[in-house]
């Protein structure tokens, strides 16, 4: 690695900054199909707790909705860390100057938590 950076030094700068540059629209997608995924998880959310949870007959079919409710949960917090996860990398390659930020507060089983909408 040494002798090809004595022969062209300027070369692996300018692929060093072709690289972050790919890695940070890669992160981009990951943080919008995060915050896709989240959204439609919340919605289904919501609609298996009207559908199922309120109109229960019996105490097993309250139990079974739920059970299917917290499923829907992990899934919920899977899908936030995976954009936290995301948003972190993009800060750390230096791109959080670049990007138009449009925070959002969106409510999740009663605690508040900050998601970001990334607006290219």
């Amino acid at each position: 690695m040494d002798a090809f950076d004595r022969r062209c030094p300027g070369c692996c700068q300018s692929w060093l900054g072709v690289l972050v540059t790919a890695e940070i629209q890669l992160r981009i997608g990951q943080a919008n199909d995060s915050l896709e995924r989240l959204r439609t998880h919340l919605g289904q959310k919501s609609v298996l707790h009207q559908m199922q949870v309120r109109s229960s007959a019996s105490v097993r079919t309250d139990m079974r909705a739920k059970n299917d409710i917290k499923r829907l949960i992990l899934k919920i917090n899977r899908d936030v860390h995976s954009y936290h996860r995301a948003w972190e990398a993009i800060i750390s390659l230096g791109a959080s100057d670049d990007l138009s930020i449009d925070k959002e507060v969106t409510e999740c089983n009663g605690l508040n938590f900050l998601s970001y909408l990334i607006c290219d």
